[in-house]
Protein backbone atom coordinates (compact mmCIF):
# COMPACT_ATOMS: atom_id res chain seq x y z
CA UNK A 1 0.00 0.00 0.00
CA UNK A 2 1.40 3.44 -1.09
CA UNK A 3 1.08 6.19 1.44
CA UNK A 4 0.70 10.32 -0.14
CA UNK A 5 1.13 12.68 2.60
CA UNK A 6 -1.46 15.57 2.13
CA UNK A 7 1.46 18.44 2.92
CA UNK A 8 4.75 16.15 1.79
CA UNK A 9 4.32 15.51 -1.83
CA UNK A 10 7.18 17.26 -3.11
CA UNK A 11 10.59 15.60 -2.98
CA UNK A 12 12.46 15.98 0.44
CA UNK A 13 16.10 16.04 0.88
CA UNK A 14 18.03 14.02 -0.96
CA UNK A 15 15.15 13.25 -3.45
CA UNK A 16 13.38 10.58 -1.27
CA UNK A 17 9.79 11.06 -1.10
CA UNK A 18 7.06 9.77 1.51
CA UNK A 19 5.09 8.35 -1.64
CA UNK A 20 7.90 6.05 -2.73
CA UNK A 21 7.81 4.24 0.20
CA UNK A 22 4.97 1.56 1.67
CA UNK A 23 3.68 2.32 5.19
CA UNK A 24 5.73 -0.47 6.64
CA UNK A 25 8.96 0.96 4.94
CA UNK A 26 8.55 4.38 6.72
CA UNK A 27 8.35 3.52 9.90
CA UNK A 28 11.04 1.28 9.33
CA UNK A 29 12.98 4.48 7.96
CA UNK A 30 11.48 6.66 10.69
CA UNK A 31 12.50 3.75 13.22
CA UNK A 32 15.91 3.37 11.63
CA UNK A 33 16.59 6.74 11.79
CA UNK A 34 15.60 6.81 15.84
CA UNK A 35 18.18 4.35 16.39
CA UNK A 36 15.81 1.42 16.46
CA UNK A 37 17.92 -1.69 16.08
CA UNK A 38 16.27 -4.43 13.28
CA UNK A 39 15.41 -6.72 16.74
CA UNK A 40 13.31 -3.85 18.19
CA UNK A 41 11.67 -3.21 14.74
CA UNK A 42 10.88 -6.44 14.83
CA UNK A 43 9.62 -6.28 18.24
CA UNK A 44 7.40 -3.41 17.96
CA UNK A 45 6.02 -4.40 14.43
CA UNK A 46 5.59 -8.15 14.93
CA UNK A 47 7.94 -9.13 11.84
CA UNK A 48 10.29 -11.42 12.16
CA UNK A 49 13.86 -9.79 11.64
CA UNK A 50 14.92 -11.77 8.88
CA UNK A 51 11.90 -10.05 7.07
CA UNK A 52 13.12 -6.45 8.88
CA UNK A 53 16.15 -7.15 7.16
CA UNK A 54 14.74 -7.56 4.00
CA UNK A 55 12.68 -4.06 3.61
CA UNK A 56 16.08 -2.64 4.62
CA UNK A 57 17.94 -4.43 1.90
CA UNK A 58 15.26 -3.13 -0.78
CA UNK A 59 14.85 0.71 0.55
CA UNK A 60 19.34 0.55 0.58
CA UNK A 61 18.87 -0.62 -3.18
CA UNK A 62 16.12 1.98 -4.29
CA UNK A 63 17.71 4.64 -2.36
CA UNK A 64 21.51 3.87 -3.35
CA UNK A 65 21.97 3.60 0.39
CA UNK A 66 25.96 1.03 0.55
CA UNK A 67 25.19 0.76 4.33
CA UNK A 68 22.61 0.68 7.36
CA UNK A 69 24.09 3.82 8.63
CA UNK A 70 23.76 5.25 4.76
CA UNK A 71 20.17 4.29 4.80
CA UNK A 72 19.79 5.82 8.21
CA UNK A 73 21.42 9.31 7.41
CA UNK A 74 19.54 9.72 4.04
CA UNK A 75 15.78 9.13 6.16
CA UNK A 76 17.31 12.06 8.69
CA UNK A 77 18.49 14.06 5.93
CA UNK A 78 15.33 13.99 4.41
CA UNK A 79 13.29 16.43 6.93
CA UNK A 80 10.78 13.80 8.21
CA UNK A 81 10.24 13.62 11.81
CA UNK A 82 12.78 11.19 13.03
CA UNK A 83 10.55 10.08 15.73
CA UNK A 84 8.75 6.82 14.21
CA UNK A 85 5.46 8.16 14.48
CA UNK A 86 4.44 4.80 13.19
CA UNK A 87 5.81 2.41 15.45
CA UNK A 88 2.97 1.28 17.66
CA UNK A 89 0.52 2.68 15.33
CA UNK A 90 1.35 1.08 11.69
CA UNK A 91 -2.27 0.67 10.60
CA UNK A 92 -3.08 4.94 10.97
CA UNK A 93 -4.61 5.77 8.20
CA UNK A 94 -3.71 9.10 6.31
CA UNK A 95 -6.98 10.82 7.04
CA UNK A 96 -6.40 9.54 10.74
CA UNK A 97 -3.29 11.55 10.47
CA UNK A 98 -4.91 14.34 9.32
CA UNK A 99 -7.24 14.63 12.01
CA UNK A 100 -4.66 13.53 14.66
CA UNK A 101 -2.72 17.06 13.08
CA UNK A 102 -5.78 19.38 13.02
CA UNK A 103 -6.85 18.00 16.82
CA UNK A 104 -3.15 18.68 17.96
CA UNK A 105 -3.61 21.92 17.17
CA UNK A 106 -6.72 22.48 19.26
CA UNK A 107 -9.75 22.37 16.66
CA UNK A 108 -13.13 21.16 17.26
CA UNK A 109 -14.90 18.07 15.70
CA UNK A 110 -16.61 21.09 13.56
CA UNK A 111 -13.37 23.01 12.64
CA UNK A 112 -12.08 19.50 11.61
CA UNK A 113 -14.61 18.15 9.84
CA UNK A 114 -14.94 22.11 7.70
CA UNK A 115 -11.29 21.99 6.90
CA UNK A 116 -11.51 17.83 5.80
CA UNK A 117 -14.93 18.66 4.31
CA UNK A 118 -16.30 15.57 6.02
CA UNK A 119 -18.70 15.78 8.52
CA UNK A 120 -18.22 16.44 12.47
CA UNK A 121 -19.69 13.00 12.87
CA UNK A 122 -17.06 11.48 10.35
CA UNK A 123 -14.49 13.27 12.64
CA UNK A 124 -15.62 11.41 15.33
CA UNK A 125 -15.67 8.35 14.17
CA UNK A 126 -11.85 8.94 13.19
CA UNK A 127 -11.01 10.26 17.05
CA UNK A 128 -12.81 6.69 18.25
CA UNK A 129 -10.11 4.67 15.77
CA UNK A 130 -7.37 6.32 16.44
CA UNK A 131 -8.07 6.35 20.49
CA UNK A 132 -8.46 2.89 19.99
CA UNK A 133 -5.05 2.05 17.60
CA UNK A 134 -2.83 4.36 19.75
CA UNK A 135 -4.90 2.64 23.12
CA UNK A 136 -5.15 6.18 24.45
CA UNK A 137 -8.28 7.96 25.77
CA UNK A 138 -8.40 11.52 25.34
CA UNK A 139 -7.61 14.50 23.19
CA UNK A 140 -4.84 15.58 25.72
CA UNK A 141 -3.08 12.17 24.98
CA UNK A 142 -3.36 12.40 21.62
CA UNK A 143 -1.77 15.93 21.64
CA UNK A 144 1.10 13.99 23.78
CA UNK A 145 1.56 11.42 21.44
CA UNK A 146 1.68 13.91 18.14
CA UNK A 147 3.91 16.18 19.99
CA UNK A 148 6.31 13.33 21.16
CA UNK A 149 6.08 10.99 17.94
CA UNK A 150 6.94 14.46 15.38
CA UNK A 151 2.93 13.93 14.38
Amino acid sequence: MQIQLVKMASKLGRGLRYDEVSLIELTILLALAAGYSNQELADELNLSPLTVKSHLARLSQRFGASSRTALANLAKDSGWPVSPLTIGAANITTREREVIELASLGKTNIEIGYDMGISPQTVKIHLRRIFSKLDISSRAELVRYATTSGQ
